[in-house]
């Protein structure tokens, strides 16, 4: 290309001009099924109209023109303003489905969790469940166990297989004492703690926790063994880090050994059933409904067809 030809340069700006507008949504036909707003210039949207440091003020000011409903341009963004109790109201709690999503923020990426875990685990229950080969079984204690070992991996810094003896123990125990929690006689002990020596259940459920406790002092005993403070690995050796910390102190304060596995067998056990429950019952209701399954469903096969129904 000769450079010192004008035409060839204006023709590639203008070809350059276009794509980004036609890029930036700029002639899309969503913009005219948008609320009134003021009209957008290219790339930079309605920047030039907004006072960035009172960005209400100006919101205030189009809401006026507009009305409550009104649409805007954030560079190549488009948005959706809403102004007002009675049309906030509206949307948020008349219309709450409607409006459950959240945009994308790019800042938020960099405050993120990395899930991994999640992910890593969603893949092995997935196995565990399509190993039934379509045949009916019983989902609980899968369930509990794929959520459990995402705690664990926080909490102990490892995962257990479905399988592991040890860890279905566990399963079992807090399984026992969160349905034991709702029986007569703990609602009894709730009323009457005196009486506790007399009633079986309250005697189980004391029984269960000295057994979770003594797993989760072990687990200290073993964390403490190789522990170090530039490599905090989990949850438990960021706790032990913080409680030799404290003990250097002259404060005693929340890092001590009573809290840590109080901490510990709560997340352990609350975290896991109350998951599992809410997840089972979301898999029933697919089941149930299996047109609602197979527009939400993103796996292969069908959940169905994963549970034997």
């Amino acid at each position: 290309m000769d450079w010192t030809d004008p035409f060839p340069v204006v023709l590639l700006l203008a070809l350059t001009l276009t794509l980004l507008l036609k890029w930036a949504g700029f002639w899309s036909s969503s913009s005219r099924a948008l609320p009134p707003g003021p009209r957008p210039f290219p790339l930079i949207g309605n920047l030039h109209i907004f006072d960035l440091k009172r960005l209400h003020r100006t919101m205030l000011k189009l809401s006026k023109e507009y009305g409550s409903i009104f649409s805007i341009q954030m560079g190549v963004r488009k948005m959706v303003v809403l102004t007002g109790y009675e049309t906030v109201k509206e949307a948020l709690v008349n219309q709450a489905d409607a409006f459950a999503e959240r945009p994308y923020i790019a800042i938020f990426d960099e405050f993120a969790r990395n899930f991994g875990e999640i992910v890593e685990e969603c893949g092995s229950l997935i196995k565990a469940l399509e190993s039934h080969g379509g045949n009916p079984f019983e989902g609980t204690t899968i369930m509990n166990a794929a959520v459990s070992n995402i705690i664990v991996s926080i909490l102990f810094g490892k995962q257990f297989e479905y399988d592991d003896a040890r860890f279905l123990r566990l399963l079992k125990l807090v399984s026992e004492n969160i349905r034991l929690g709702g029986s007569p006689s703990v609602l009894l002990y709730n009323m009457f703690p005196a009486f506790g020596f007399l009633l079986d259940s309250c005697k189980t459920v004391l029984k269960n926790r000295d057994e979770v406790f003594a797993f989760i002092n072990d687990t200290f005993v073993k964390h403490l063994k190789d522990l170090d403070e530039n490599d905090q690995r989990n949850f438990i050796d960021s706790f032990l880090i913080r409680q030799q910390e404290e003990k250097k102190s002259t404060s005693t304060g929340f890092f001590h050994q009573e809290n840590l596995r109080a901490l510990v067998s709560d997340l352990f056990g609350a975290g896991t059933e109350t998951t599992s429950s809410t997840l089972r019952w979301g898999i029933l209701l697919m089941m149930k409904y299996p047109d609602i399954q197979s527009e939400y469903f993103c796996g292969s096969g069908s959940l169905s067809a994963l549970f034997g129904a």
